[in-house]
């Protein structure tokens, strides 16, 4: 079985816009190489979503971009997508995240509490 990548790319104010675009490269060779990619774009990075994704198809590694906090990490129009609540869906992933702040205090907890295998 082919691992399952998620992608998180907000859309909405300066910042996010350049994540979007900046990732267009990566959606693109995933899908010429045929690897399995969730891409929670715009309006669909949400918490919805994403923990929907995380609880019903086992992604093994999470690319994820947003604003952030300390202890959250944000999609689409802000919405805290991550944060402690949520952070045993990280189970056994390889995170890594574009968000400032984030791997202070939520990336810290995930790998030494052994719920994430790396957050970068």
């Amino acid at each position: 079985m082919e691992d399952l990548v998620l992608m998180t790319r907000p859309d909405h104010d300066d910042t996010t816009f350049y994540l979007h675009r900046w990732c267009k490269d990566t959606v693109e060779i995933a899908d010429s190489l045929g690897k399995l990619l969730a891409d929670l774009k715009g309006r669909r990075a949400n918490r919805k979503e994403f923990e929907s994704i995380l609880n019903s198809k086992t992604p093994t590694i999470l690319l994820l971009h947003g604003h952030g906090t300390e202890s959250s990490l944000c999609g689409h129009q802000n919405e805290v997508i991550l944060d402690i609540k949520n952070s045993h869906l990280l189970k056994s992933k390889i995170v890594y995240a574009v968000s400032c702040k984030t791997a202070k205090t939520l990336g810290y907890h995930v790998v030494k509490e052994g719920i994430a295998k790396a957050f970068i």
